[in-house]
């Protein structure tokens, strides 16, 4: 019994309360100490969550214990955590087996393997993209212009593993002349820029030997394949024509939303008021000032990396600032219209269809997922790598425990290694 509880015991507490009090005050000090929480209400929330999860006492027990901290608590002049609401709360919902609440999250949450595998998906070219880079590599082997690209038909194309043979057909003739033709091979190279591979992946795609390879030539307008073809021509330069071809700004939007709402754990009205001038550059990656937030948030690049938030930020930049959308002031995130960044900020509809279309895009449920899966998967990844809880807090931005409550005792407290940490 400490000197600070012998005057209590003198007014009528008995000796032996004061000493369980004070007995089961230090275990719940033992335990904020390893868990690296503050002793107030958000401290006493979490070990009573893991009595209740870890530990599995019943709940009469638990109010025991609540009643003998609170006793040491008033024992020191302090006030007893049973008046706050949230504790009280708590208390009541541990008779519904429910201390917090309903359960069952409105949409999964996305864990960083998850972020990964949707990144991958989301920058996968398409059909057309994918015509597109074998019709730019081959045109940079062949230099035999659009037009002989247009008479090509897959019944002039040989394609091998490590190889490929091509019929290059000539113009038509004239005055009866035949037609005729010469052929070239092209052997396959290393890396993303094999025309042989790219060859093979279009294929893949479905072609009948009377097919034209690009169908879409031909045709009137200006396309992606057209549009690549033409940046070749201009520049002389195969990586920058690659790279047009492989992406559009809907996937660079995509990945740059998806990787700056994971790495801040942003909420959809924080992605959706983001400016420009918000985001900087810096040495260690992209430093985000988010309103409201008290501190900002470090996004560390990962260079070489599909998921760099850096990476991904400067690319769907410098789609903004083609389209004079670059200055400070405006939306970070636009809506698209007809394929390019508009003016105005994306809708909450908007932001949640562009996870539900990445998440169906990477073979995932749409309907499981939605903008606050990023937020969610963020704060639940943390918590799985023992990043403790008011570090967790600071990341996302909340000054209040209740929020990060419910994913705490999932991703942590009901792990029988937390008992084993705690030596209990």
């Amino acid at each position: 019994m400490t000197a600070e509880t012998t005057p209590h015991v003198e007014r009528g507490v008995s000796e032996a309360r004061a000493v369980r009090a004070e007995n089961l005050l230090a275990e719940w000090q033992r335990f904020l100490a390893v868990m690296q929480v503050p002793a107030d209400t958000s401290g006493i929330l979490l070990y009573l969550t893991f009595l209740r999860e870890g530990e599995r006492l019943p709940t009469r027990q638990i109010d025991s214990r609540l009643s003998y901290i609170d006793l040491a608590q008033r024992m020191r002049g302090q006030e007893p955590f049973r008046k706050s609401r949230d504790v009280q709360t708590f208390m009541r919902g541990l008779a519904k087996a429910d201390p917090l609440g309903h359960t069952v999250p409105a949409s999964d949450p996305m864990y960083r393997e998850i972020v990964d595998a949707v990144i991958d998906a989301v920058m996968r070219p398409d059909a057309e993209q994918q015509a597109a880079i074998a019709a730019v590599l081959l045109q940079d082997r062949l230099r035999c212009g659009v037009a002989g690209l247009i008479r090509l038909h897959w019944r002039d194309v040989t394609l091998r593993r490590g190889s490929v043979s091509i019929q290059c057909p000539s113009p038509p003739g004239s005055r009866g002349k035949p037609q005729t033709s010469k052929q070239v091979t092209i052997e396959s190279i290393g890396g993303p820029m094999c025309p042989v591979a790219a060859l093979h992946r279009w294929h893949e795609q479905g072609g009948r030997p009377s097919d034209r390879v690009f169908p879409t030539l031909h045709k009137s307008g200006r396309g992606k394949l057209r549009a690549a073809l033409v940046t070749l021509r201009r520049t002389g330069d195969v990586f920058t024509a690659v790279s047009q071809a492989s992406t559009a700004p809907r996937q660079l939007r995509a990945r740059a939303l998806l990787l700056l709402a994971y790495g801040a754990a942003l909420t959809s009205q924080e992605a959706r008021h983001l400016a420009v001038g918000d985001i900087e550059v810096v040495p260690e990656g992209l430093v985000l000032r988010v309103e409201g937030r008290s501190y900002p948030s470090l996004l560390r690049q990962d260079p070489g990396m599909p998921g760099c938030p850096l990476l991904a930020w400067q690319e769907w930049f410098a789609v903004l600032k083609q389209a004079d959308l670059a200055e400070p002031d405006r939306p970070a995130f636009t809506r698209l219209q007809q394929g390019n960044p508009g003016g105005e900020p994306m809708s909450q509809s908007g932001i949640n269809d562009v996870v539900k279309w990445a998440a169906a895009a990477a073979g995932f449920t749409r309907d499981h997922y939605s903008f606050s899966s990023l937020r969610w998967g963020a704060i639940r990844t943390a918590f799985r790598a023992d990043v403790p809880l008011h570090s967790v807090a600071h990341l996302t931005g909340l000054k209040a425990f209740d929020g990060l409550a419910r994913h705490h005792r999932r991703e942590q407290i009901v792990r029988r290694s937390v008992a084993g940490q705690l030596g209990l």
